[in-house]
């Protein structure tokens, strides 16, 4: 299995290509980066510098064409802006077609989860613009999945974050909102960062189906980066036929012993967690 993963690349802090290499490698599955900016250190460190590559994106796409590669799966995360998003939008809807192409009969349409990555903690980051909202809601509906925080589900759904920040959602609030992003080819909205008490997982809306929470112990510190694993675990579980609820309780409880060991080890939240020591965990046989 071989798949695109589209974020940022960041040299310090465990996120983004550096966790969806490692965490997607373990899983089987090769991995084949497109990154949308070059950082020295992620974006919570108090100084860092960023390439932003929407520029070379067309021609990087470009190149992967002209050598006939096609993926078995897209992950996406991190965009810099309105204009890079568009650019792998169109990436994302020229794989789909593809496969509707007579030459391409017997092959599968690629398995497409999508990361919104706008903000967090009842905020949108600084890069954030309706413009960017709007290609991240278009490009939703294009996954088969896709794994908001409950920031980003109430940017995609136009609620306000004050809401986030004066009070914790109900379920059913929660589980309305997924609900309105199930349109197109998505079938599935992972809201992760929900807190019950002493445990924290993700909620999973399907069509037709309750929704169904997935919780595990919750480390007293937090850590960045903790989305980019969630989302690489899911993706390279469902993508080597994993059952889903075997792949929802797995990044549930892998997070949550990587952040106890993060913590036990002194790592800083910039740090990220210690995924490292559990990609055994990810191996199948």
């Amino acid at each position: 299995m071989k798949a695109a993963l589209i974020n940022d690349l960041s040299g310090l802090g465990r996120c983004s290509l550096v966790a969806d290499i490692a965490v997607l490698s373990a899983m089987g599955v090769t991995a084949c980066p497109m990154p949308t900016a070059v950082l020295s250190a992620q974006t919570a460190y108090p100084a860092f510098s960023r390439l932003d590559m929407t520029d070379g994106l067309p021609v990087y796409v470009d190149k992967w064409r002209a050598v006939g590669a096609r993926f078995d799966g897209i992950l996406t995360g991190y965009m810099t802006g309105e204009e890079q998003a568009a650019i792998i939008k169109n990436f994302v809807s020229e794989s789909l077609e593809e496969n509707c192409r007579p030459e391409a009969a017997g092959q599968h349409a690629p398995f497409v989860l999508v990361d919104p990555v706008m903000g967090d903690d009842g905020r949108a980051y600084s890069n954030f613009t309706d413009g960017l909202c709007r290609q991240l809601k278009n490009l939703a509906a294009m996954a088969d999945i896709i794994t908001p925080n409950l920031t980003e589900l109430w940017l995609l759904t136009d609620g306000p974050l004050t809401e986030l920040r004066s009070a914790v959602p109900e379920a059913s609030e929660i589980t309305r909102r997924a609900r309105q992003l199930l349109t197109g080819r998505c079938q599935t909205v992972a809201v992760t960062g929900i807190r019950r008490g002493e445990e924290i997982g993700s909620l999973i809306v399907t069509p037709g189906a309750k929704p169904h929470l997935f919780l595990a112990p919750r480390c007293p510190q937090s850590f960045c980066g903790t989305g980019d694993v969630f989302a690489a675990i899911v993706f390279g579980g469902l993508m080597r036929g994993d059952a889903p609820d075997t792949v929802f309780e797995l990044a549930a409880s892998f997070i949550s012993e990587a952040a106890m060991s993060a913590r036990q080890n002194g790592a800083t939240a910039n740090d990220g967690i210690d995924y490292e020591k559990g990609l055994g965990k990810l191996i199948k046989a």
